[in-house]
């Protein structure tokens, strides 16, 4: 009765590897290269479709990331009450909008950032630089934006061209007066954006098994089990 419950248990670690599917991941990166002293920023990065070939999508991650910068020259033209306390302010907007994804409809991820500078004095005529990062590296990750609906995964697997991606960029500077009476600025802006998409595709490859480490301790068990048996006949 012992050898034969122990050949039973060889033959069902068996069966549970047969049964054990593993996930895999494929991953693509799309970037939007720098673009200077833009108003309003539309870059169109791409990436391929999953090959349903390849096995059964589980689910769909989408990380956005960008970097915004930007500075602003201004000169003091006007003042009532010299000099002036200059203070330049900064926001910076990167938004992916959606490229067709069934439950979304408007935009994936949208960062904002908004920076303001040290005080500066200023007389008539005098000018000054405030520069500096808005956005550096912000990003809707690590985990970034997950996608698993059947119609979300179908937009992915469908046959056609490339998903195109569209990325608005938008940077806002102004200067203002800190100190008494009115002041009048006259401002040069200057700015850049970059960033990426990275996708990555989940999915359990066909035709593909492979035990776990817990299963292959229950086959080797099982299979011990079953010499022993065989040596006591």
């Amino acid at each position: 009765m012992k050898n034969l419950l122990k050949v039973s248990f060889a033959a069902l670690a068996l069966t549970a590897v047969s049964s054990s599917a593993f996930a895999a991941q494929q991953v693509q990166v799309a970037n939007y290269n720098a673009v200077a002293n833009f108003t309003n920023l539309a870059a169109a990065p791409s990436i391929q479709r999953f090959n349903p070939g390849l096995g059964t999508l589980n689910f769909v991650r989408i990380v956005f990331t960008t970097q915004v910068t930007a500075s602003v020259e201004t000169t003091l033209t006007a003042a009532s009450a010299p000099p002036a306390q200059a203070q330049a302010s900064f926001i910076g907007i990167s938004t992916l909008n959606d490229p067709g994804i069934p439950s979304v409809g408007a935009t994936i991820a949208s960062l904002n950032t908004s920076a303001v500078s040290a005080v500066v004095p200023l007389n008539v005529g005098q000018s000054t630089n405030f520069g500096g990062a808005i956005v550096d590296n912000e990003t809707n990750g690590p985990g970034g934006t997950v996608f698993n609906s059947a119609a979300d995964l179908a937009f992915f697997t469908q046959p056609g061209p490339n998903i195109v991606f569209t990325v608005d960029a938008t940077v806002i500077a102004s200067v203002a007066n800190q100190g008494s009476g009115t002041a009048t600025f006259q401002n040069t802006i200057t700015n850049s954006a970059q960033g990426s998409i990275t996708v990555t595709y989940d999915f359990t490859p066909n035709n593909n098994v492979a035990p776990e480490p817990g299963t292959l301790a229950l086959l080797a068990l099982g299979a011990v089990g079953f010499v022993a048996a065989r040596r006591r006949k």
